[in-house]
């Protein structure tokens, strides 16, 4: 099992700096899977920590980051943020360390986002 940190944002239009971050730790299986919980700002819900559930596949040239991500607190598991998912990818080094960009997209939705693993 690897640890990574992993740090992030995505666009938030209701935020004052237009943006929400992501922030935590993960540890990643041999098969590329992890699930953990992390820290989620965005401006409707400062630093509420999330759990998140995905993978990281390779896959010509690329390397792909998927993920999922549901509130722990039962009131906010009822909005719709939960169920939030998100599609990243990065050009293949052979390493899953580096910067990935994609889009997340919730009820009504999709933004784009931007993760840095190291």
């Amino acid at each position: 099992m690897q640890h990574y940190h992993l740090t992030g944002y995505y666009y938030d239009f209701l935020s004052p700096k237009w943006r929400g971050e992501l922030l935590g730790k993960i540890k990643v299986k041999k098969d590329g899977s992890f699930e953990d919980e992390i820290t989620n700002s965005s401006s409707k819900f400062p630093n509420q920590s999330v759990k998140i559930k995905g993978r990281f596949h390779k896959k010509k040239g690329l390397i792909n980051l998927f993920f999922t991500e549901s509130q722990l607190d039962p009131e906010l598991a009822k909005t719709k943020l939960q169920g939030k998912k998100y599609s990243l990818e990065k050009k293949s080094d052979g390493n899953i360390r580096g910067v990935y960009e994609g889009y997340y997209s919730v009820v009504g939705g999709m933004d784009k986002v931007e993760i840095s693993i190291f």
